[in-house]
């Protein structure tokens, strides 16, 4: 987590930036990163695919 502070008109604010993690992701294994079901998901929504990227979670 990355706190910055910015000035707004009501003065000075902390504004916070999260980053992403995967469970179980090794972001150094390039060769898993294909196998990684969230990324997969994500991918097929971004191309439209919104009932292929819900399928693998219908169970859950």
């Amino acid at each position: 987590m990355v706190c910055k502070v910015e000035s707004s008109p009501a003065g000075l604010m902390p504004k916070y930036e999260m980053q992403q993690v995967l469970p179980g992701f090794d972001p150094d294994d390039l060769d898993d990163y294909d196998s990684e079901p969230i990324i997969q998901a994500n991918e097929l929504r971004e191309l439209g695919e919104y009932e292929a990227a819900h399928q693998p979670y219908a169970d859950v």
